[in-house]
């Protein structure tokens, strides 16, 4: 799926990299706030398609570039 936009209906694996996937942070005083942002997928494979998970782990995927010009990396 990196490389396509997946259907709805489409299964997500290890790897994946979605866009635009709305995240929740919480902040104080249970308030919340969302961000839209490109993350990967971490969860095994196997573990989705077996259903032995009901929470997906993501990992945001920042762009190299930007984190350069951040002086964050070289």
């Amino acid at each position: 799926m990196i490389y396509e936009i997946a259907g709805t209906s489409d299964s997500i694996n290890q790897g994946d990299i979605i866009s635009q996937c709305p995240l929740i942070y919480w902040l104080m005083k249970r308030r919340a706030t969302v961000s839209h942002e490109r993350v990967v997928v971490l969860t095994q494979s196997c573990d989705l398609a077996n259903d032995k998970t009901t929470n997906v782990q993501i990992a945001v995927a920042h762009e190299a570039r930007r984190l350069v010009e951040l002086g964050l990396l070289k």
